[in-house]
């Protein structure tokens, strides 16, 4: 059965029994299927024309009279076209008005760009009051009207005018603000709504088929969630997708971001100076026996940051953490890691000492500047990997005629790596360095000349030698050229000599601070790692290995 259907019977039973209930349409009567409600019942169905902000303010003025209005029209006119008066004279004076949005999201996919709504779940989840019912099929569909008149509140019910394929049989029971559990599983929560449930079952089988036991429900009701449901759920499978017929920011997928983070937030800690500048930590809270997570980057200010870094290890230690887990994205001092002449530090190793003795169990790096760092810690460690990120991005945007370029020798790996993911080949930059931070190229190994060159390097601090690298490689003939790196420091005159390099592109990634100014880099793409540490977090702590999240595997269709 029709969706409009479905909507027009269950209506129909329920305005015999009850002569509040009325109907309201914006000229779009027989599309929406009112039509016989017009017939059976003509004194309390009014076509107000093609005025969607009338037939709101109508709405509310027959609420405030005691009727039991239900206003239907596609969902961008549903939404968009009158959220101010849905907001003020709806919402905000909780008048007891139903609102109809036909075929949301991709349901509108033949009547145009005009007629899809993807923001309409965002717009109104904004607004206080206000209830979001996403429709499943017609089963549901019909229990769903019946208890959702019964509520004297503002309710957006999300509905596509045909069919959908069938998710529930007759027996099936819908209870308002409850979530459906269709499949349970174990080793990830994929929460759907709407016309997307249907599509979600697939996916759960074909998963099945990989041996990944997922668990599917139905949300049904966007605002508010089934809170307990979904977190239960999360709780057990430790993984979440969301599946949904609308835009991300805003909807389903921001609503359980939000869910999550309200019910499991960051734990309370203060950090705080004295008087003088020395830093002060205060955990608010027990961590007797816990497992702690600790993220800091050490990048400018760094002496501000290990300070605060190695004081917070030391009052974990001392509230009898179980495990002090470092998350440190980026390394300060990693650029000292040997005596390069005489009466010189080797800083990193001192870094390593003073983590340790502070009461550190574990660290979490990304792209070390060098790979010996590691064995300057008795702990373990693990060094991951940014390639898979800046791979994906440039695999992505389908670039032809690559020439990865390494920066020096010493990149080489890296850029060896790269090349071999986007099937390219690759070049090296002979240079020496006379002093810190300056950088002469004294000659290009390999063909660059029309080509569409691709440096990759771990870290840009003050950009001087990637400034004279990207000069140097279109004074010999290079198309185009692009730069990406892990560690964007971009310190001292970074910034300037980016914005004058004939660069035609900057990929980093967020593992450092990233102020406006720096944000404000030509041409910057700032990609994030927060999925790569979140996987690398829940593999830790559930003694799976990391390896696996180093790797990248290009899609099929590319």
């Amino acid at each position: 059965m029709e969706f409009r259907q479905a909507m027009t019977q269950t209506l129909a039973k329920m305005m015999q029994e009850d002569e509040k209930i009325c109907i309201l349409d914006a000229d779009l009567a027989k599309p929406n299927g009112t039509t016989p409600l017009y017939e059976q019942f003509p004194n309390r169905c009014f076509d107000v024309g093609i005025a969607e902000a009338n037939m709101i303010g109508i709405a509310a003025g027959l609420s405030a009279y005691g009727y039991k209005p239900i206003a239907f029209t596609f969902a961008p006119f549903a939404t968009r076209r009158v959220c101010d008066q849905i907001a003020v004279s709806v919402a905000y004076a909780k008048q007891n008005v139903k609102i109809v949005g036909t075929d949301p999201g991709i349901a509108a996919e033949l009547n145009g760009g005009t007629h899809m709504s993807f923001e309409d779940v965002a717009v109104l989840r904004s607004i206080p009051n206000m209830i979001i019912y996403d429709a499943v099929d017609d089963i549901q569909l019909s229990q769903a009207i019946e208890q959702i008149m019964k509520l004297d509140t503002p309710v957006y019910i999300r509905m596509p005018r045909k069919s959908a394929q069938p998710v529930f049989d007759k027996n099936y029971k819908f209870h308002l603000f409850k979530a459906d559990i269709i499949e349970e599983g174990t080793d990830v929560t994929i929460i759907a709504t709407g016309i997307m449930v249907a599509e979600a079952k697939k996916a759960v089988e074909l998963l099945k088929k990989d041996g990944i036991n997922a668990e599917l429900i139905s949300a049904n009701v966007i605002k508010p969630l089934d809170e307990k449901t979904i977190l239960e759920s999360i709780k057990k499978t430790k993984h979440v997708v969301t599946c949904e017929n609308h835009n991300l920011i805003g909807g389903l997928y921001s609503a359980v971001a939000e869910l999550v983070c309200q019910k499991y937030p960051l734990n309370k800690c203060n950090v705080n100076r004295f008087s003088d500048g020395e830093v002060q930590v205060n955990i608010e809270e027990t961590v007797r026996g816990h497992i702690v997570f600790v993220v800091q980057s050490t990048n400018c200010p760094v002496n501000e940051n290990y300070m605060e870094l190695l004081i917070m290890i030391d009052a974990l230690k001392r509230a009898s953490a179980e495990q002090i887990n470092i998350i440190m994205p980026y390394y300060g001092y990693s650029r000292q890691d040997r005596k390069a002449a005489p009466r010189q530090p080797i800083s990193a190793k001192l870094m390593a000492d003073l983590l340790q003795t502070a009461g550190a169990t574990r660290l979490m790096c990304l792209d070390l500047h060098a790979d010996q760092i590691q064995g300057f810690f008795d702990i373990p460690i693990d060094n991951f990997l940014a390639l898979p990120i800046l791979a994906d991005y440039f695999v992505k945007e389908k670039i032809e005629d690559i020439v990865v370029v390494a920066p020096d020798h010493g990149g080489t790996t890296r850029a060896r790596k790269l090349a071999m993911v986007l099937d390219a080949p690759m070049a090296i930059i002979d240079k020496r360095r006379p002093r810190p931070n300056v950088a002469e190229v004294m000659n290009v190994i390999g063909e660059i000349e029309n080509k569409n060159c691709i440096i990759i390097d771990d870290m840009i601090d003050t950009a001087g030698t990637l400034s004279i690298v990207v000069k140097t490689l279109k004074e010999r003939g290079a198309k185009t050229v692009r730069a990406c790196c892990t560690h964007a420091l971009l310190s001292g005159a970074a910034i300037e000599r980016l914005n004058s390099a004939p660069l035609e592109q900057l990929v980093v990634t967020n593992t450092t601070e990233l102020t406006k100014e720096k944000k404000a880099i030509n041409n910057l793409v700032v990609l994030s790692v927060a999925q790569l540490l979140g996987r690398g977090i829940l593999n830790i702590i559930d003694d799976k290995p990391v390896s696996d999240l180093f790797v990248y595997n290009k899609p099929e269709n590319f």
